[in-house]
């Protein structure tokens, strides 16, 4: 576990040496600054592992951190822990929508924080087994570098748009994507949410039996629910 790199952005000091210092006793690799625009810096030049966040920073605030790290395919793996001063059941429901595999309330008790983070860590176990270059589930199989899918042994013919999409899925079973993540993670940043829900038709009607694997989130927007036999 202590192979981990853990990114912590917080303003305010006390807290920041306080959660250092934390993960640093079980022996973590932390990286430690206090904004939200240093913190993208890091993700871009470091293999993160775990951010965990302040919602409140200068300049860009924490949920939109989490935004922008979930709606890049290259760093929507990243796990998150939300900090809070705020309790407010609206707002833990906005994190966790957004992204977040956590929220943390302050002022919080260092057992707890290190024990909720290897608990974060550890829910990594529950993606399907890959690879630099295969993600498989039960008889659904991508192979990313010669980009073909096959279902029981038998290929399936996607469009670009759906194999990211797929992809995307099946990288994180389980985690709710909106609209809007999948769709700039496709097409990139200026793009219209609209043509994801024809996507997921055509892609739930080419994956026949497996299907049913893409569960809609309603008012949210999907997931893969597959379960590993």
């Amino acid at each position: 576990m202590g192979k981990d790199l853990i990114l912590v952005a917080d303003a305010d000091e006390v807290y920041r040496d306080l959660i250092y210092q934390c993960l640093r006793r079980l022996k973590f690799q932390v990286i430690a600054v206090d904004s939200g625009e240093e913190a993208l810096e890091v993700v871009k030049s470091n293999s993160i592992d775990l951010l965990i966040v302040d919602t409140i920073l200068p300049g860009m605030d924490g949920l939109s951190v989490i935004r922008r790290l979930k709606g890049n395919m290259h760093t929507m793996h990243i796990l998150v822990v939300m900090l809070s001063g705020s309790s407010s059941e609206q707002d833990i429901i906005t994190y966790l929508d957004s992204g977040a595999a956590d929220f943390i309330t302050k002022p919080f008790n260092p057992v707890v924080l290190t024990a909720r983070v290897r608990a974060v860590l550890r829910s990594r176990s529950d993606k399907p087994k890959n690879n630099d270059t295969t993600i498989r589930y039960n008889g659904l199989h991508i192979d990313l570098r010669r980009h073909k899918v096959c279902i029981e042994s038998q290929p399936i013919h996607l469009t670009a748009s759906e194999f990211k999409l797929l992809k995307i899925l099946m990288s994180k079973p389980g985690w709710v994507f909106n609209r809007s993540e999948i769709a700039k993670s496709i097409h990139g940043e200026n793009c219209a949410v609209t043509s994801i829900g024809m996507h997921i038709v055509n892609l739930r009607r080419k994956m026949g039996a497996c299907a049913g694997y893409i569960e809609t989130v309603r008012g949210v927007g999907y997931r893969f629910r597959g379960v590993e036999k």
